[in-house]
């Protein structure tokens, strides 16, 4: 046998094990027979009647046509007897359709609730709490309301709480809790806010915040509380904003303060020396500084004049230099700002 021009080697004598390894041929697929299709079941009012046909039509020879004939009335299906039109017309029947939301007659949670009809057509039933307004005694005000709109094909649930609607009962209207919807809303319980007005009197001035009565909230808060009783999260996110607001101003505010004290001068003078009488290592000055006998330089003496807020400053030498004892009074301009209250003299 030649290999032809078109060959390619697959098998390489030093090559791993696992790079020629042969692949297993594939098994052939087994080949079974169909299935026959599964027998009528036959009534045994059926199988009754073939067993008496049968001898009957042994000796003439057409109990096979007779057989067939039984069989094709039974499986024939048989007129119905109310599929048949009336000749004096079609039968209408009437029934009554339930609503999904049985807005009509909710279960009240107690006795501060009560149901009224706004409204026959369309009909505009209103479920509410009230209470009497200081101001105005003649008037009621409602606190929780849940207002039912019935249209052609559906009906409209809203809930209130204090005028704002909450939208977390969106979905109040569906048939998943109707007969505890009025528990729910009941258990709802309002928003405290964010703080007193007078904790921020700078909140007026601000779009995001609004006062309901003493109280301040934010803009966006609806009026309920959090499941676990405090603010509502919009009402936190507002008051963290207005605590950074307030820390910001306080911290400006203390910076002006500061900047705009009246500023205190210190002016230091150098002064004449006094005299000065260098014996044998000593000096007669009082408080004075212990020289040696060497031709050294002695510049160790401060005196405070607290009316003049002002320092003076001795340079004392030894007699024998004639050079420092020319030294006169001189002023040097110098002065600073102090921010502190306290004085603080520079030397």
């Amino acid at each position: 046998p030649a290999l032809t021009p078109d060959a390619v080697p697959t098998v390489f004598p030093e090559s791993p094990k696992y790079y020629t390894r042969r692949v297993p041929r594939r098994r052939k697929p087994p080949q079974r027979a169909p299935l026959p299709p599964p027998k009528p079941k036959r009534t045994k009012a059926a199988a009754a009647t073939d067993a008496n046909d049968a001898p009957a039509a042994a000796p003439g020879g057409s109990g096979v046509e007779a057989t067939a004939e039984q069989r094709h009335r039974e499986t024939a299906p048989e007129p119905s007897v109310d599929a048949v039109p009336d000749s004096c017309g079609d039968q209408i029947v009437e029934c009554e359709v339930t609503p999904a939301f049985p807005y009509e007659d909710l279960p009240l949670p107690s006795r501060q609730w009560a149901r009224h009809v706004v409204s026959e057509k369309p009909l505009v039933i209103a479920y509410s709490t009230c209470r009497v307004r200081d101001d105005q005694p003649g008037r009621l005000e409602t606190e929780k309301l849940v207002l039912v709109r019935e249209y052609e094909d559906r009906a409209e649930c809203c809930v209130y709480l204090d005028g704002r609607r909450l939208r977390s009962f969106e979905g109040a209207g569906g048939a998943d809790y109707p007969w505890t919807l009025l528990q729910r809303v009941d258990q709802v319980r309002r928003c405290p806010g964010l703080g007193e007005v007078e904790q921020f009197p700078f909140a007026a001035e601000l779009p995001f915040v609004e006062a309901r009565g003493s109280r301040l909230h934010s803009t966006e808060c609806d009026g309920m509380s959090n499941p676990r009783g405090g603010m509502s999260d919009k009402c936190h996110n507002a008051k963290t904003k207005l605590r950074q607001r307030q820390l910001r101003m306080e911290r400006k505010q203390k910076s002006q303060n500061t900047a705009g004290g009246e500023p205190r001068v210190v002016i230091v003078k150098f002064a004449k020396p006094p005299p000065v009488t260098m014996e044998t290592g000593q000096e007669d000055i009082a408080d004075g500084v212990t020289v040696g006998a060497s031709n050294s330089t002695v510049t160790k003496e401060v005196v405070l004049d607290k009316t003049e807020s002002s320092c003076s400053y001795g340079s004392a030498s030894k007699s024998g230099s004639p050079s420092m004892m020319q030294l006169e009074e001189t002023e040097v301009p110098y002065e600073t700002v102090i921010s502190r209250p306290a004085p603080i003299y520079v030397i």
